[in-house]
């Protein structure tokens, strides 16, 4: 297993390789990626569906392409400062919107809870920050559960706070999450529904960790960790302008199929025995050109770190 140093040194030599820099002194965006190409990560290595490598460099692209039909600058080397490669094809990475019976923002975004976390001052709902705030919310906004999408008439729960300030159209964040303190009188239990109680501590990404989630759209799915420090692009709103760079992100596949979907936004991944691993933040959904699904997920610690909070079990 590769430290953290040792994996970004990795991220900069295919970087260095390929002619890509980051640009901008407040956007950070990125500058050089050739067309079809959208991210880079490091994890395992498939080859025909099987894990043959775990320690590769993990290029996305939106979808694979015979060589004869790419650039020079567009090919991948099969080795770069000493790891072998990966070309995975995902289509676009876009938030896991849609209607579930979970938790959702004024303007009837849904998605799934994550889990309730607390500091000194009180109790607070943790979930995406594409559900909770996105582009048009802001502190003190109303939380419902479910969300408006699915049931009209569902009961305020919780108020919007501590709005990060979420870097759009090629700007760089560590994570999508939010949270909304809950209101007086509210009993929101812990357990994960479907799954039971959370178990602490919580534990960083490893490469072929077998996951598990527990979503208001696709319920309990099981998968495994395939990359564990992930650059890559998020699709908001349905507009290809609202593009984010989500960095150090965990890229999970699921277990004989699609590991979440949407209205999962939110839902908090955990290991097999319930240690909280991470948020999902979206995904790309199973095609002709991307047979392998991915769900991409915020690492919980850098999200409770930011908010200097704790989970509640």
């Amino acid at each position: 297993m590769k430290t953290m140093i040792e994996i970004a040194a990795a991220k900069r030599a295919l970087r260095r390789a390929m002619g890509w820099h980051w640009g901008g002194t407040h956007t950070r965006n990125w500058h050089g990626l050739p067309q079809g190409i959208l991210g880079i990560g490091f994890g395992v290595k498939r080859t025909e569906a099987k894990a043959a490598a775990q320690d590769c460099i993990r290029v996305y692209v939106k979808q694979k392409r015979p060589k004869s039909k790419l650039t020079t600058k567009q090919r991948i080397k099969e080795r770069i400062d000493g790891y072998p490669t990966d070309v995975i094809a995902v289509g676009a990475i876009r938030p896991h919107l849609g209607p579930g019976d979970s938790i959702g923002n004024l303007q009837g975004i849904s998605g799934t809870l994550g889990c309730i976390v607390h500091d000194d001052s009180g109790s607070y709902l943790l979930g995406s920050w594409h559900v909770l705030t996105n582009t048009y919310g802001q502190d003190g906004d109303p939380i419902y559960m479910p969300s408006l999408s699915s049931n009209g008439g569902a009961p305020k729960v919780a108020s919007l706070i501590a709005t990060p300030h979420f870097h759009l159209n090629g700007g760089e964040n560590a994570f999508d999450a939010s949270v909304a303190r809950i209101e007086p009188g509210v009993v929101i239990n812990p357990p994960i529904d479907g799954l039971g109680p959370i178990v602490l501590p919580c534990v960083p990404a490893t490469q072929s960790a077998p996951v598990v989630k527990q979503g208001a759209a696709s319920l309990r799915t099981t998968g495994v960790v395939e990359g564990i420090s992930e650059d890559v692009p998020v699709y908001y709103n349905g507009d290809p302008t609202q593009k984010a760079i989500l960095t150090g992100q965990i890229a999970i596949a699921g277990d004989g199929g699609q590991f979440s979907d949407e209205g999962d936004s939110g839902a908090l991944v955990c290991t097999p025995d319930l240690h909280p691993m991470g948020l999902i933040a979206g995904g790309s959904s199973g095609t002709d050109v991307v047979p392998m699904p991915h769900t991409f997920v915020s690492p919980i610690q850098v999200i409770l770190d930011c908010y200097q909070v704790s989970i509640t079990v």
